[in-house]
Order: structure tokens, then C-alpha cells, then sequence
């Protein structure tokens, strides 16, 4: 789908699943919503189409009803506005970065320019090795720091609720679009960073240029390190300063032009025009370009992200509007680790189902993995047409990586398609065993909290013999029928 109608989705999931004050947004509301969708898309639709023609016609039931909410439409994330700034701010502070020191002298080894050659070359082999790793299968790195000020920055200019009411629905709906939005935002902001460091290295040299037309500079250079920097020097102004613009026909710098550079030996340095020439080139062929094709390469993904946006309709929320519309029914599957589950426990993880899903849905307790087992995992677990993956552990155990993590990395590994695997830790041994000891039992909690985000995977503790254990699933992402 498209940006705009996946905006579209988002607002009307974020609607849905925030709180809502009086009648704004019944059940009735969502299944008359769903019904239409499906009589016009049709049986044979896409999934997608079939979320997104919803979501149009339940955003337009919300709007009538509340006529505010209409401009969020059409609220960005980012206003183009600032990154103009950004890339103003960069070419100006470009221009004022003085190259030239004292007695108009230019020194080809000053920090700005050196610094700048050597900062882009850096970004350069980072975003090759990220583009490796991805050729080999590993993840994306997360944005580094600038990325994510500039990100912080434009997020401040989102607007703000108008009402407390429709607070809580603003905020989900912002929360949700970040993450979702995430790879456009990406996008996005590298092409800013891109441009902003090709403006920066292109006001160098319209400064270069500017002062170098108005008067006389020469060039040479300084170190208190003789005759070791002379030998750095040397290699630094023959390989970098020099090489590029002996491809453009300057020839390179002979040894008596390299010689008359130490100012030490020389105090009246040489002409600076044509080492104006040689840095303007050097910095066009290095920075200037590259930036320019990166930041061409951002913009044509952002546009393509734009015109196929991914929104993974293999949340429990889409999920929930898919069964419906294809006639099925939510199927849950519920494994133990080296756990035995009572009948009473059978009640409260069935209990947990129909409060997360409907009173349709079918929960399957498979046999519980023995230790010694983690990684022959059942195969009905790996099924990709659940609804929800439940791996239930008890609270009196100890979390081992050797065992416990080897189950959850199996786990992880082999259901990369369908819902993902979350923990329940069973409270009601630890409770029976050791009483409601509010200090011994943060301690167990905070050891397997630990474990599980050392796995990157959402829990819940719970006492599955009894009737709220559903309770304790509220911030995990399921969206229920009410």
C-alpha cells in the first residue's frame, strides 16, 4: 500500500485500540466497517486491500463524527522546511570555515580539511560494511546518534492533542506511525545528513574560490615534527590532494613544488591557485559527488517506500480484522518447558485466549519440552497460521542460557512467519510455595526479566489459575474484539 493509505491504517488501528470517551467507536462500529469492506473488495481480495479499503471507510465514519481529526491526515512526521535549514546551515557554515591562517596563507594540512576527507571516508566504509552485512544476512545496524537527533528534532513539530480526550489516541497513533514509519523516516533523514555534508564540502570551496579571487594567498604548511611530518606531508598531498586532479589533466606535484611547501625552508610558500584547484577538485570527486549520488540513492527508497510502504499485517490487531473477513478462527498454540500444567491451569491460559482473541478461539496445549530437548521444539508450534505462540516456563525455575536460551533461540529461529513467541512465566508454584513475599518475588521477576530481554522476547508473569491473568498481557500488543 501506499504512504498515505497506510497513514490511513494506522489512524484508524490507533482509534480503535486507544481508549475511547463515550460512543465515538463501538464494536458494531468496527464489524460494520469490516462487512462493507468485504462486500466491496470481495472474497477474493488481498489481505491488504482489504485492511486498507476498511480503514478508508472507517476513517471516514470518524472524522464525520469528530471533524478535528481530519488534519492528521495530513500531519507529517518531518516538514521539509527543516531539512532545507539543515542543508542551508551546512552550506553556510561551509563558507565560513576559514582555511586560510595568518599571512593569507592556506595550510594543506589543516584540520578542516583534513578532518572533513577523513570523517567522509569513515562514513563511506561504514555504510559499505553495512551494505555487506546486509548481502550476508545481518540485520540493519540501529541509526547512529546524529541520525537520531535529527529524527528528535523534527519529531518535536508533531502536533499535539487538542482535548485529553483524544490524548491517548494521538499518542498510540504517533508511537505506532514511528515504528512503522521507521524505514521511511530512515530514508529520509539520510538524505538530509547526505546533502547537508555535500553542501558543507561545497561551501569550502566557493570559499576557497571567494577569498582566493579578492587576494593573494600561497600555500604550504607547518609542523614542529621535522623531518618525519615532512614524509607524512609528502604521501598526503602527493596521494590525496594530488591524485584526484591528475585524473582532470593537472599534472602532479612535482618534488621542487613539494620541496618549496615546508615553510620552514621556504617562509614565502607557494602560489595557492593551483592547490586552490587541486582542493576544490578533491573535495568534489570525494565528497561533494559521492554525497550527492547517496543522497539520490536515499531519495529514489524513500520514493519507493512511499509507493509500497510495509506495514506487517502480522500483528495480532490486522490478524484479528483478517479472520474475520475470511471466516476463520483465531488458533493459539501453548507449549510447557519442563512444566506440568494442572486443570487449573488449563482454565486460567484458556481463560487468557478468549479475553485476548473471542470466545471462538481454539487454544492447543502441546506436550511440554523435556530438558535435554530445548532444541527439538514441537513442530505445531512453527505453524504459520496462529494467532498467537506461547512458551509457558514456571517462576520457581531458574533461567539457564545453556538450557532456557538455547529453547528460545530455537523457538525464534524456526517461526519467522506468523505471530512471535512470547513468554509467560507462571506465578501460582512460586506463590504457593514461598507465599505473596512481595521482595523475594521482584527478585525472581527482575532474574527472568533480565533473561528475556537478554533474548529480545515480550513476557508476561501471571498466576494462570486465576480469572485476570489476562490482565498481565495488556501492553504486549494484543488487540482485542473490544
Amino acid at each position: 500500500m501506499t504512504e498515505d493509505s497506510a497513514r490511513t491504517v494506522c489512524l484508524v488501528k490507533a482509534f480503535e485500540t486507544a481508549a475511547q470517551p463515550g460512543n465515538s467507536w463501538s464494536r458494531a462500529d468496527s464489524a460494520l466497517a469490516g462487512d462493507r469492506a468485504a462486500q466491496e473488495v470481495g472474497a477474493n481480495a488481498s489481505d491488504e486491500t482489504f485492511i486498507r479499503r476498511r480503514a478508508e471507510l472507517a476513517w471516514e465514519t470518524i472524522t464525520s463524527r469528530q471533524p478535528n481529526l481530519a488534519r492528521l491526515k495530513t500531519d507529517s512526521n518531518w516538514h521539509e522546511w527543516l531539512g532545507w535549514v539543515l542543508v542551508g546551515s551546512a552550506l553556510v557554515s561551509g563558507v565560513l570555515v576559514d582555511q586560510v591562517g595568518p599571512d593569507n596563507l592556506i595550510n594543506l594540512t589543516s584540520l578542516p580539511l583534513f578532518g572533513l576527507l577523513l570523517w567522509n571516508m569513515a562514513v563511506y566504509a561504514l555504510l559499505l560494511a553495512e551494505a555487506t552485512g546486509r548481502l550476508f544476512g545481518r540485520p540493519a545496524a540501529a541509526p547512529g546518534p546524529l541520525r537520531r537527533a535529527v529524527a528528535a528534532v523534527v519529531g518535536r513539530f508533531r502536533g499535539t492533542a487538542a482535548d485529553e480526550a483524544n490524548a491517548s489516541f494521538r499518542t498510540a497513533y504517533w508511537s505506532d506511525w514511528s515504528r512503522v514509519s521507521f524505514p521511511l523516516s530512515k530514508a529520509y533523514v539520510s538524505r538530509l545528513l547526505h546533502l547537508a555534508a555535500a553542501a558543507f564540502a561545497a561551501g569550502i570551496i566557493v570559499s576557497l574560490y571567494y577569498r582566493g579571487f579578492f587576494n593573494e594567498y600561497v600555500a604550504g604548511w607547518k609542523s614542529t615534527f621535522v623531518p618525519a611530518a615532512a614524509r607524512v606531508v609528502e604521501w598526503y598531498v602527493t596521494a590525496v590532494i594530488g591524485a584526484i586532479p591528475s585524473l582532470f589533466g593537472m599534472p602532479p606535484p612535482a618534488p621542487d613544488e613539494l620541496a618549496a611547501l615546508d615553510l620552514a625552508q621556504h617562509p614565502a610558500g607557494v602560489g595557492a591557485a593551483p592547490w586552490i584547484h587541486r582542493i576544490a577538485l578533491t573535495l568534489g570527486l570525494l565528497v561533494v559527488l559521492p554525497r550527492l549520488l547517496l543522497a539520490g540513492w536515499a531519495w529514489l527508497a524513500q520514493k519507493r517506500l512511499q509507493r509500497r510502504f510495509p506495514v506487517d499485517l502480522r500483528e495480532a490487531y490486522y490478524q484479528r480484522l483478517l479472520r474475520r473477513f475470511r471466516g476463520t478462527v483465531a488458533k493459539v498454540v501453548v507449549v510447557p518447558y519442563a512444566y506440568h500444567i494442572t486443570p487449573q491451569v488449563v482454565l486460567g491460559l484458556n481463560g487468557i485466549v478468549q479475553a485476548l482473541f473471542n470466545s471462538d478461539a481454539r487454544l492447543e496445549i502441546l506436550d511440554p519440552i523435556p530438558i535435554g530437548q530445548e532444541d527439538n521444539p514441537p513442530d505445531a508450534i512453527s505453524s504459520p497460521d496462529l494467532a498467537a505462540r506461547f512458551v509457558v516456563f514456571s517462576l520457581t525455575a531458574t533461567p539457564e542460557d545453556e538450557a532456557h536460551g538455547v529453547l528460545l533461540r530455537t523457538l525464534q529461529a524456526g517461526t519467522r512467519q506468523g505471530p512471535r513467541v512470547v513468554g509467560i512465566v507462571d506465578e501460582s508454584a512460586f506463590l504457593k510455595r514461598f507465599g505473596n513475599h512481595g521482595e523475594r518475588l521482584d527478585e525472581r521477576r527482575a532474574l527472568w526479566s533480565r533473561f528475556f530481554a537478554a533474548a529480545s522476547l515480550d513476557h508476561a508473569f501471571c498466576d494462570l489459575t486465576r480469572a485476570d491473568a489476562a490482565q498481565a498481557f495488556a501492553g504486549l500488543g494484543f488487540a482485542t474484539d473490544s
